[in-house]
Formats: structure tokens, C-alpha cells, sequence
């Protein structure tokens, strides 16, 4: 059975984790909040508290990632109020986790977003990572307006392979 890990079942990615286990998927999700542990189980998902920082993650991402084929990356950059964080930095610091694991396909969930197209060399994984320096000359991305729910359905295909 085909496992896959969702770091941050919220709005978006609780209903797709129910949906991939409808589907027969083993689902691993992540939230940051305690409060959320109970309901991600009653769903049938294997629950992880787990909070990326800039500098530092709190959670046992390993155990997380491990024995999943897909990651869908579906955290919020937090762009509305006055937020100083650096989104960028935040997706940097499970990079290695990512590395390391067997993860074969991740999937970035946006509804905007500038990516940043990077190729693992250990593995030659391609990714493509959110950069929010749009002065960047080394950019090698567009800013796009998707929506993250068709993204993330086309993603999976009929018979319920990753394509």
C-alpha cells in the first residue's frame, strides 16, 4: 500500500487525507496543533505534531517520512498580517529530512506562489521550492495563480498512482 505524508492537514489537507484513505492510501498528517491530534485519528490518519521554524523543526519529521513514497507540502507561507517569517527558510530546514528519507515524489501545495527549481544531487530528485525574492536573478520560475485543490486532485491519477 502506497503510504503518503501530509505536513499540514488543514483546510486543505485534512479533506485530502480523508479522501486518499478513502481511496486506499496509508496517510500520515501533520499538525501544530495538540488540539487536532484526536480528530486527525478518528479520521484514520496517523497523526504527528510536528512544527517547521526558521531554524528549527519541532517533531519527529523522520518518523514522519518514514516508509512514505509521497510528501505533499501543504504549510501557509502566512503572508497576511505582520508576519516576518521566511517561508523560504522554513521549507529549507526539512530539505535534508526529505534527502534522507525514501520519498520519491513531493508535491507543493499553493494557491500562489515563485518557484525555485533545485535538483538534489545525492538522489537527482528535481523539486521546485517557493521563493519569495522576485528580484532573484537566478529565478527560474513564473509566479502562478493555481488552485490548490485542482493541484493537488491532478496529482493523483484514476487507479490511484502517483503520476
Amino acid at each position: 500500500m502506497t503510504k503518503i505524508s501530509i505536513l499540514g492537514c488543514g483546510w486543505l489537507g485534512l479533506p485530502l487525507a480523508k479522501a486518499l484513505i478513502g481511496n486506499g492510501f496509508s496517510v500520515n498528517g501533520s499538525t501544530t496543533s495538540i488540539d487536532k491530534i484526536g480528530l486527525l485519528e478518528n479520521a484514520g490518519i496517523t497523526p504527528f505534531l510536528i512544527e517547521i521554524g526558521e531554524n528549527e523543526i519541532n517533531g519527529d519529521v523522520d518518523q514522519f517520512l518514514d516508509q512514505s513514497q509521497v510528501l505533499i507540502i501543504n504549510i501557509p507561507p502566512k503572508l497576511r498580517g505582520n508576519s516576518t517569517e521566511n517561508f523560504v527558510s522554513k521549507i529549507q530546514n526539512i530539505l535534508p529530512f526529505i534527502e534522507k528519507s525514501g520519498i520519491k515524489k513531493v508535491l507543493f501545495v499553493s494557491s500562489t506562489s515563485a518557484l525555485l527549481r533545485i535538483t538534489f544531487p545525492s538522489s537527482g530528485m528535481i523539486s521546485k521550492l517557493p521563493n519569495n525574492n522576485l528580484e532573484c536573478p537566478g529565478l527560474e520560475g513564473r509566479t502562478r495563480r493555481n488552485n490548490a485543490r485542482m493541484r493537488a486532485a491532478s496529482s493523483f491519477g484514476a487507479n490511484g498512482f502517483v503520476r
